[in-house]
């Protein structure tokens, strides 16, 4: 049944049908937590061993590590079947899997820590910050997502490992400190992917962050995103425009495919680094490409 509002309950585990509005309070480790489907609130407890909701999630989150074995997730997976609707997560530690059907503008997660993966059936939305996430996956758009992520450069770790869409990434910001290992989207459109950019800027107040210059913006310390891919749609001759008033900045740039370009935003957009290896560039492979400009696409490097 559902919950009142201000109901609070200290427990080890349990099994909830569908609750309203209610509070879950455990000053320790929570094993395990299924409900049918949770409208407002809040979770609170020291971590939460998995959590299981069969529709809809819209409640708060807040797990502060209390009890939790050493070496061990705050928290261990959580699986929700619906649209995570709403809630403030908060994790003081790392975290397993999340799974998710599809996710509103209105979540917000903070995790200390490192992610196992996060992945979405639908589109995904949101404001998310982490140490690092090895993966993160849509089966629709990735759109209206903010990605921010502090893992500092380091040879053996990547901040994000990848993250896929079977969609648009759709006015997103992704900010990473370290290595990012793969980006791959349908198309692009008014988002940033950055990598050890230190200076962030949005003059025109578009939404997407500027193009940096590569001598001034961007870390020495040799940030990197090794795989930028754009499929653009398949099967179309030419191929459509793909690549749509973004911006792409690391220190290094491995290897770049932009299909189709739409080269007219009225403001400065592309990639720019201090090296870039490979860019296929609207059906034209180079290697160590040149800097160059293409209406308002601009290719930087220095």
């Amino acid at each position: 049944g559902g919950g009142g509002p201000g109901r609070g309950v200290s427990l080890g585990a349990a099994a909830l049908g569908r609750v309203g509005n209610a509070a879950i309070v455990a000053p320790r480790l929570v094993s395990k937590l299924a409900v049918a489907e949770w409208q407002d609130g809040g979770i609170s407890a020291g971590g939460l061993g998995s959590l299981a909701v069969a529709g809809d999630f819209g409640a708060d989150v807040a797990l502060t590590g209390a009890g939790v074995p050493l070496g061990k997730p705050v928290l261990g997976s959580a699986s929700i079947v619906g649209r995570v609707t709403a809630g403030a997560w908060g994790v003081a530690g790392n975290a397993g899997k999340l799974a998710i059907g599809s996710a509103a503008g209105a979540w917000a997660v903070q995790v200390s820590g490192d992610v196992a993966s996060l992945s979405s059936v639908a589109n995904l939305s949101g404001a998310w910050s982490s140490r690092s996430v090895r993966s993160v996956s849509a089966g629709g758009n990735v759109e209206d997502f903010a990605m921010t992520l502090t893992q500092a450069p380091d040879p053996k770790l990547l901040a994000l490992g990848s993250l896929t869409t079977r969609g648009w990434l759709d006015r997103c910001r992704i900010v990473s400190a370290g290595h990012i290992g793969k980006v791959a989207a349908v198309s692009v459109r008014d988002s940033s992917v950055f990598a050890g950019v230190t200076a962030m800027r949005d003059v025109n107040g578009d939404g997407v962050l500027d193009l940096p210059d590569p001598a001034a913006d961007i870390s020495a310390s040799g940030a990197r995103i090794a795989s930028f891919v754009v499929s653009g749609s398949t099967g179309a001759v030419p191929p459509p425009d793909s690549f749509i008033n973004s911006t792409v900045a690391a220190g290094l740039l491995t290897s770049v495919t932009l299909p189709g370009v739409q080269n007219a935003a009225g403001w400065p957009f592309g990639l720019a680094g201090h090296q870039i290896l490979s860019l296929s560039y609207e059906g034209v492979a180079t290697k160590l490409p040149a800097p160059f400009q293409d209406g308002d696409f601009e290719l930087r490097v220095g």
